[in-house]
């Protein structure tokens, strides 16, 4: 049968209940280990308190879980982080479907928890002192494994003291088979430039190695549905547990989200990268995903090293139809360029850039991550009525015939050795094509040019591209 709430998660309907309640004290250093059992089965529900008189503790208590035996366990961080209590804050009131944060540090946890051999659940003192623990599992036996689930709770933990400006925050990067089940997200205001929501939103680069697409949102308000800021609330799904007004001087805004997706996970079949577009800001997240462990990524053969050129103004066909100076020899190339126009505009006068070096991710080349304009709110953000260049070479060992499999969204251009070799145009969403092509014996040089316009995916400006054999 499929969990009520999250139905992707597959469990036998025959089972046995079972519970494993604890209360040791546990000095500096030491560990006590909540659950030790053997599957197959699956935690339903478990609960964790600590000494009354110091709430803080869950900053210093490390949580552990290890399914299957697997070598690397997959969740291990700070017990408040993993309930969502971010930015060094002590426990606050929670209240969604997952999780149940109740006065003072009650601690409770409704991700379902599936494994097939055994599961071990640890608390760790990081701290120097000793504290006293009250813990408390629920989980399901089942006679076999028939029916059960593949995939295993895993959880990612990221922060950044402060962001990047402009930048482009790094929440997970998942090889596998599996699904995002959802994200807390914590943001203190210290980037005075813009609002700390005003960060271009967030960003879902999926399955690049085997069936790209993409995902992008506006700003960080809208991901967790809120409308023009965020208000201190929670519900099953989305909340804002944590929101502290503060001013421009002395105290500064600090807020905490979450998005669970529920009956509407994020699927991904190879890997998925997830980020958010980040100002100067302090920022922490956590992402919760399951994963078939038994699953990876596929290897492909996609160039890791780019040089991105541009941008140019492209606001019509005959606009990106212009040559501009990337298509020429390298050796002819400007130092430095000037962008004066829309978002690239701002007083009191253009931003200057040069060939940028660009690292891709998994196939993937977002341009936005490294021409962020500097204008405000979120409109601002992510640039649209743009095109720019990624040039780029590949080592061929022979001659052979390839395929260049690309997804892209809107328009491109793409030359090989100096010959065009596809102009492609996609108004309506990310897509992908498949262009055949000669490599020659040793080095080829690549040049792609791709717009950026406002439709279906909200100015994604990203470009996925590998190399498969004829």
């Amino acid at each position: 049968m499929a969990d009520s709430r999250f139905p992707l998660i597959q469990l036998p309907a025959d089972f046995v209940s079972r519970r494993c309640t604890k209360r040791p004290r546990v000095g500096p250093g030491e560990s006590v280990v909540m659950l030790d059992a053997q599957g197959p089965g699956c935690v339903r529900h478990f609960w964790v308190t600590m000494t009354q008189r110091d709430e803080s503790m869950g900053k210093h208590v490390l949580l552990r879980i290890s399914a299957d035996g697997a070598s690397k366990p997959q969740v291990e961080m700070a017990l408040d982080h993993f309930f969502g209590v971010m930015l060094g804050h002590l426990p606050y009131r929670i209240e969604s479907a997952p999780f149940k944060l109740l006065p003072k540090n009650g601690y409770n946890c409704y991700l379902p928890i599936p494994f097939a051999k055994s599961c071990k659940m640890e608390l760790i003192n990081r701290s120097d002192r000793s504290v006293t623990v009250w813990s408390m599992v629920n989980w399901q036996q089942y006679r076999n494994a028939a029916g059960l689930s593949p995939y295993r709770l895993c959880a990612a933990f990221a922060e950044e003291l402060p962001a990047a400006e402009r930048g482009s925050f790094l929440m997970a990067d998942i090889a596998g088979r599996g699904f995002v089940a959802g994200f807390v997200k914590g943001i203190r205001h210290v980037d005075l430039s813009d609002a700390w929501y005003h960060t271009g939103g967030d960003l879902w680069l999926i399955d690049g190695e085997s069936n790209p697409h993409a995902m992008r949102g506006i700003g960080v308000e809208d991901v967790f549905g809120y409308s023009f800021g965020m208000q201190q609330s929670c519900s099953e799904w989305t909340g804002t547990p944590l929101l502290i007004k503060g001013d421009r001087k002395a105290q500064p805004t600090e807020v905490v989200g979450y998005r669970f997706f529920g009956p509407d996970p994020v699927a991904f079949e190879s890997s998925i990268i997830v980020r958010f577009g980040s100002r100067a800001n302090d920022t922490q997240s956590v992402v919760y995903y399951y994963l078939d462990e038994s699953s990876k990524a596929p290897e492909v053969e996609s160039p890791g090293e780019w040089q991105i050129l541009g941008p140019f103004e492209c606001n019509s066909a005959d606009d990106f139809d212009r040559a501009e100076f990337p298509e020429q020899a390298p050796n002819e190339w400007p130092e430095q360029w000037g962008a004066s126009f829309g978002q690239y505009a701002p007083p009191p006068g253009p931003l200057t850039f040069g060939p940028i070096a660009a690292t891709s991710e998994r196939s993937w080349l977002d341009f936005t991550r490294y021409l962020r304009p500097p204008a405000r709110t979120n409109v601002g953000t992510q640039p649209a009525n743009v095109s720019a260049y990624a040039r780029t070479t590949i080592e061929a060992p022979k001659r052979r015939r390839v395929h260049f499999v690309v997804g892209f969204d809107d328009w491109l251009r793409l030359w090989l050795n100096g010959e065009l070799v596809a102009s492609l145009q996609h108004d309506s969403g990310f897509e992908v094509a498949s262009i055949p092509v000669k490599l020659k014996a040793g080095e080829n040089e690549l040049l792609v040019k791709l717009s950026n316009f406002d439709n279906e995916e909200w100015r994604l400006w990203a470009l996925s591209f590998r190399i498969e054999r004829h």
